[in-house]
């Protein structure tokens, strides 16, 4: 989810929001460009380095490999002006290695005979610069390619593994050209299994033997899993204040519990999720092992061979007999590092040629504690559609208080808001919030984590203002490495000012004082390989509230609302970015749920285009009290207020193609966006139209930093209903983060 544009002060603690004045978001965006450019760092000079920025890199010849791949794997680079990294100059000694490494690109996809058969530099003066550019060339024989002719997994059967399960769907295929990367892949991969079925110790070897005449290629894996294992002791490095009890009790592995190696990546979560660590590293001793690729092309065996049992050795060896005595040549060898050393090990000794290892596999968890305080100051100015904020903010976290684990966090945040703009304020008002949150991770009989909030807030809404002081207990817990449970218990109290509904006869009319107590549950499955700017896989969020009056309650409802979120690479550069949101509330008591707690759409995180909170069913009050939901009297003479009252139904739908445009610092994006909110329970219509689907399309520009993508959205409605006149269409976005 987006927040808006937050920036950290010079003093590296302090935060501020900048958003531009509508109608100069081009002056923002350019001045945040000059901003970082100032401070570009200045190229290394290396030896062999020029005067002259690289300003292209062609290839020519090159028909079945990627060029963006092939170009990704040279030290000789386009510059793409990327004002967190220095300028590329062309250097000719990095020119002469990357021949060899645009040959060792082609052996590594299955072109032997491939070969750089010229390249050249093309210097040219820059008119705007004291400095020459730089225009390099290579040309390629590419040669023809060699077929994967077998594949052979060795002849040992692995007890407490099936061994289709282990070799199932793995990425190489028989009568395919030869993908050495492809071949490296599924070795990691049948490896990862081994050692997710207890067997931590396991290597998996793999040989490339290579017919260049006949261009056929025989893949061989030598599968040697070790023993069974279990976890053994655990040791804590690193940690000063907190107890190294603390920290075994707050992860899930357990002396003797069969070894699982996604436990590991568990583990590393679980502390992190005790906010009291800026670096975690869980390790087993058999992962310190060193592995290393070794390219081989001769008739002897590497050395490292010398490692391995007696039985899988001569296994081996045997092979490459009668690969050599096939005229075929060992291209690519691959071997897992040597077990040597008997310290951390594994107290590893040899009787007649034989490894004897101890099972119990010892963890090593190294920790680096937070400060024990953290203060930041700072504010800013919020510009979006419907709302126009200036703000000023204080926070503080402390950390093991009185105890160890024990968190106390303050923030505060002042401000005054207008609304829908500074320049047509319909309502304005002090805006603001003060929290305190008290968190203890493990405290709940060790199973979950105990939050406690105390927040008061001020702000305004379209239609009404509110003051609110709120409290929540809750407990929280992984259950696993993706998933994650929190349940709360809420109770808020709201003082309603200025409902434009007062004085009519509306179901959606606030009382002025009212309370509400409600159940909360939140599970959450996050497989995405970047929380913050994901590129690959999916996440999806269950989250369900109950409204309850047997205890300080009012309002008796039920809210249900499920999310899934998918990411899919296309290429190197391209993502496709897809969100579904549904969700729907049963009104259980006698009176209709209350407005606070409807649905709403519209604005930078849901469909942009429109305003926040624009897509809603509304009332329109006029001055004699009536209400109607004819929106015919927008345009007529008496004042007619337009009021949104949230809907019982909703549906959001995103789909955004993101591309990378620089190497890494520029991404552009393309969307459309959808959202109904209806005013019942289980009813969607998403035919689009006035009463239906509210759609939204645009474009936008993503500048990659080291506090995150600064995004911008420009959006366009494309649908219009009769509640929307006098709102314009287009929309203007700016915040850090993507939007979903």
């Amino acid at each position: 989810m987006a927040t808006p544009l937050h920036m950290p002060a010079p003093d590296g603690g302090a935060l501020c929001r900048v958003a531009p004045p509508r109608g100069a978001w081009w002056l923002l965006l350019l001045a945040l460009t000059l901003a970082t450019s100032a401070c570009r760092p200045s190229p290394v000079q290396a030896p062999g380095v020029t005067s002259m920025r690289i300003v292209e890199v062609t290839f020519e010849g090159v028909e079945n490999v990627d060029e963006r791949d092939l170009a990704d794997a040279l030290a000789t680079r386009r510059d793409r002006y990327n004002p967190f990294e220095p300028p590329r100059m062309f250097n000719r000694f990095a020119v002469q290695q990357d021949i060899q490494r645009i040959q060792a690109f082609y052996h590594a996809r299955g072109y032997f005979n491939a070969r750089v058969v010229d390249w050249t530099v093309e210097p040219t003066p820059d008119p705007d610069q004291d400095q020459r550019r730089a225009r390099v060339h290579f040309v390629i024989d590419e040669g023809e390619p060699t077929f994967l002719d077998s594949v052979r997994y060795g002849d040992r059967e692995i007890r407490g593994i099936d061994r289709r399960r282990l070799l199932a769907d793995l990425p190489i295929r028989e009568g395919t050209v030869l993908n050495v990367d492809d071949a490296e892949r599924a070795r990691q991969e049948m490896r990862r299994r081994l050692q997710e079925n207890s067997y931590a110790y396991a290597r998996v070897d793999m040989r490339i033997y290579v017919d260049r005449e006949a261009r056929l290629a025989q893949l061989f894996y030598f599968i040697d899993p070790g023993p069974a294992s279990q976890f053994g002791n655990i040791e804590v490095r690193g940690n000063r204040r907190l107890p190294d009890e603390a920290i075994r009790n707050r992860i899930r592995i357990r002396p003797g519990n069969v070894y699982r190696h996604s436990l590991l990546r568990t583990a590393q979560l679980d502390l992190y999720d005790m906010n009291v660590f800026s670096l975690v590293t869980v390790e087993s001793m058999a992962d310190r092992e060193q592995r290393r690729a070794i390219r081989f092309d001769g008739a002897r065996p590497p050395a490292a061979w010398q490692g391995r049992d007696q039985t899988l050795r001569a296994h081996a060896e045997r092979v490459h007999e009668q690969a050599s005595e096939s005229g075929l040549s060992l291209a690519w060898d691959v071997v897992d590092g040597i077990r040597h050393g008997a310290g951390d090990l594994a107290r590893l000794d040899l009787f007649d040629d034989v490894a004897i290892i101890d099972p119990n596999v010892d963890i090593l968890i190294t920790v680096s504690e937070l400060p024990s305080a953290n203060y930041r100051f700072g504010g800013g100015i919020g510009i979006e559609a419907g709302r126009t904020e200036v703000f000023g903010r204080a926070n503080a976290v402390w950390r093991n208080v009185l105890s160890p684990l024990n968190r106390i966090e303050a923030d505060g945040r002042l401000g005054h808001a207008w609304l829908p703009s500074l320049w047509q304020s319909e309502e304005t008002g002090i805006v603001g919030s003060a929290q305190v949150s008290y968190a203890r991770p493990g405290a709940f009989f060790r199973l979950a984590d105990v939050n406690l909030r105390l927040r008061y807030e001020e702000d305004i809404e379209p239609g009404y203002r509110y003051a609110s002081p709120r409290a929540r207990v809750g407990l929280s817990r992984r259950l696993t490495r993706d998933l994650t449970l929190s349940l709360g218990y809420n109770v808020d109290l709201f003082f309603i000012r200025d409902d434009e509904l007062r004085g009519a006869d509306s179901e959606s009319l606030l009382p002025r004082e009212f309370s509400l107590a409600y159940f909360d549950l939140m599970l959450q499955l996050d497989r995405r390989d970047n929380p913050l700017s994901a590129r690959r896989g999916d996440y999806s969020e269950l989250s369900i509230e109950l409204g309850e009056t047997f205890a300080l309650g009012e309002y008796h409802y039920l809210r249900i609302q499920p999310e899934f979120r998918h990411y899919q690479p296309v290429g190197r550069r391209l993502v496709l970015a897809s969100r579904l949101r549904v969700g729907t509330i049963f009104n259980i008591g006698d009176q209709p749920v209350i407005r606070t707690q409807r649905f709403f759409a519209g604005g930078s995180d849901t469909v942009r285009g429109f305003r926040r909170r624009q897509i809603s069913p509304y009332e329109f009050a006029l001055d004699d009290g009536t209400i109607t939901r004819d929106a015919a009297c927008l345009g007529a003479e008496e004042s007619c207020r337009r009021v949104p009252i949230g809907g019982f139904s909703v549906a959001v739908a995103n789909i955004e193609p993101r591309y990378m445009i620089g190497r890494d610092w520029l991404a552009g994006a393309i969307f459309l966006d959808g959202g109904f909110v209806g005013d019942e329970t289980l009813a969607w219509r998403l035919q689009p139209g006035a009463d239906g689907l509210q759609l939204g399309t645009g474009f936008g520009l993503r500048l990659i930093t080291p506090i995150g993508p600064i995004r911008t959205d420009f959006a366009w409605r494309l649908t219009d209903d009769p509640a929307f006149a006098g709102i314009r269409r287009f929309g203007f976005y700016l915040s850090i983060g993507e939007a979903f």
